[in-house]
């Protein structure tokens, strides 16, 4: 049975959609049917229910249910899926260990700054988040934090909005090496990997044991985008109206018309450059943490993501 020997384990908005469609076209490779299957989050699946005051979230919490979304057609070298929230749960790394202490972990991170600002401008086009302004989102964190105040019906958890405190990345990649040797986890820089793909996919390649002369189709995915228009948006990404296409229709089929709904409902755009003082102020605030992040990967991040203050 092909059970899944790797993870891509996040952030979102860091080249993990990317990674994803490349290594499903490796021969040797399977990923799962579903992309971000959240099945080993436990404690983010417990905040959402929380939140909902009931399962609106997470379907692929049972383990069969969850095992059936990889390929049995053969067998595969490399088995893997990629849930990027995994990198923000304090349960996943301890459950993924449980499941397969010898699986592989693959950790994409991106100058913080850059990745809350786009994380920002995703959820508002996905309408888990409805503040517009990201600077008023930021200022929003502290009072979501206080019983969940201002928080979107359709976020699947709270703390997803809480953009500031997501640049703890050294704990997250901690926590994974408190799991598994340093030999299973593999993290790579965002940046690096837009620079050059084939460079970054090769050494994972290695990574997974697989062939490294294969070559996928390279192609820009997750580009930025904006509603065309919002109000028709925000119905076609209610969580009811998408869950009732997927039980009438085919997997397949169900892709290629929520691949045709997005070129419609979205459009692609350059994204609006963040205010100097805003990223300024960021800069500070996150100072530490890149710092840490440096001590843990033993490279200069401060200098690479221009942290000097």
């Amino acid at each position: 049975m092909n059970k899944p020997n790797f993870f891509i384990v996040g952030e979102p908005k860091s080249g993990t959609t990317a990674l994803h469609d490349f290594l499903d076209q490796h021969p040797q490779i399977t990923m799962s049917t579903v992309k971000e299957p959240y099945h080993f989050c436990t404690d983010l699946h417990q905040e959402s229910d929380q939140f909902h005051k009931k399962r609106l979230y997470f379907k692929y919490r049972d383990q069969d249910k969850y095992l059936s979304l990889f390929k049995q057609d053969k067998l595969y070298d490399a088995v893997g899926e990629s849930s990027t929230f995994y990198i923000w749960s304090k349960d996943a790394a301890k459950n993924i260990h449980s499941f397969n202490p010898d699986a592989k972990i693959i950790i994409f991170l991106r100058n913080p700054i850059d990745f809350i600002y786009s994380l920002h401008s995703h959820w508002v086009v996905e309408t888990y988040e409805n503040i517009t302004s990201f600077e008023e989102a930021l200022r929003a964190e502290t009072e979501r934090k206080i019983n969940w105040q201002r928080i979107p019906s359709r976020a699947y958890f709270p703390s997803m909005l809480y953009y500031t405190s997501m640049a703890n990345y050294a704990s997250k990649v901690s926590r994974f090496y408190k799991y598994f040797d340093r030999d299973q986890v593999k993290v790579f820089v965002f940046e690096d990997f837009k620079k050059n793909n084939a460079n970054i996919f090769q050494n994972i390649l290695k990574f997974l044991e697989v062939d490294q002369t294969f070559e996928p189709q390279y192609k820009k995915v997750n580009a930025s985008k904006k509603p065309r228009c919002p109000a028709l948006n925000y119905v076609a990404q209610n969580v009811y109206f998408i869950e009732g296409l997927k039980k009438i229709m085919p997997m397949r089929v169900h892709r290629m018309i929520k691949h045709a709904g997005q070129k419609m409902l979205w459009k692609e755009t350059a994204r609006e450059k963040m205010p100097e003082d805003i990223r300024y102020e960021l800069t500070r605030k996150f100072f530490r943490e890149v710092k840490s992040i440096s001590d843990v990967l033993q490279r200069d991040m401060v200098r690479y993501w221009n942290f000097k203050i």
